[in-house]
């Protein structure tokens, strides 16, 4: 008998060309249009809406590797280098609020404790995660077509973290917002899971609002 021969992959080839108009219009105009139309109150719905979002795209593309979603035993064989990584930038951002705003050290944990346990907690679930699923599982798989290379992968990803966080109107939250892309793509890119993209960044998210920071990441601020 003649060898079976494996049928095909008649699946169409994403466009590059398609791809990075769609990037450009979902990770570049988004954020801008939001933040001219006065949506910040609705950062959160809007965030977790478009989260379901990619995560129905993603579910619904059979190229795309469920376990990414999660994939817990990578994140836990790459927590002790997170961890590490995680002291040496908390004690950068510690240095700077120092510098930068003295009087907001620990003034949220003081002043409002039920507030900011509750943000401890929900942060991480409801923030966290989708943006995650949105600027890693999402961004990694449907652009890896235009963005070729890892480092560019990595780079692309971690700018148009910071570029969403225009709509907080404040240099801080999109400077340390690139910084942290950055680091969570790298993770992301290293262990292909968005738990442990996750982890790290509730880290930095909590130490964030912990040491006094949070104001500028708060869409309730703005003015």
């Amino acid at each position: 008998m003649p060898p079976r021969v494996a049928p095909a992959d008649t699946a169409p080839r994403p466009s590059p060309l398609l791809r990075a108009m769609e990037c450009g219009l979902i990770f570049g105009l988004g954020p801008a249009l939001v933040d001219l139309r006065d949506f910040n109150r609705l950062l959160i719905p809007l965030l977790v809406t478009f989260a379901l979002v990619c995560l129905l795209v993603l579910r619904l593309d059979p190229s795309f590797d469920r376990r990414r979603l999660w994939n817990g035993r990578r994140a836990i064989a790459d927590l002790p280098r997170v961890i590490g990584v995680f002291v040496l930038g908390a004690g950068a951002i510690a240095v700077f609020t120092y510098f930068h705003d003295p009087d907001r050290i620990l003034a949220f944990a003081r002043q409002a404790p039920a507030m900011f346990a509750a943000v401890m907690i929900l942060y991480p679930f409801f923030s966290v995660y989708p943006q995650e699923l949105v600027f890693r599982a999402f961004f990694f798989h449907r652009y890896a077509c235009v963005f070729r290379h890892p480092v560019a992968l990595i780079g692309a990803s971690g700018l148009a973290f910071g570029w969403a966080h225009v709509v907080l109107e404040n240099w801080i939250a999109v400077g340390l917002s690139t910084i942290g892309g950055l680091l969570f793509a790298w993770t992301y890119h290293r262990t292909r899971s968005t738990l442990a993209a996750s982890i790290e960044h509730a880290l930095y998210g909590d130490f964030i609002w912990t040491i006094g920071l949070g104001v500028y990441f708060y869409a309730g601020s703005i003015q």
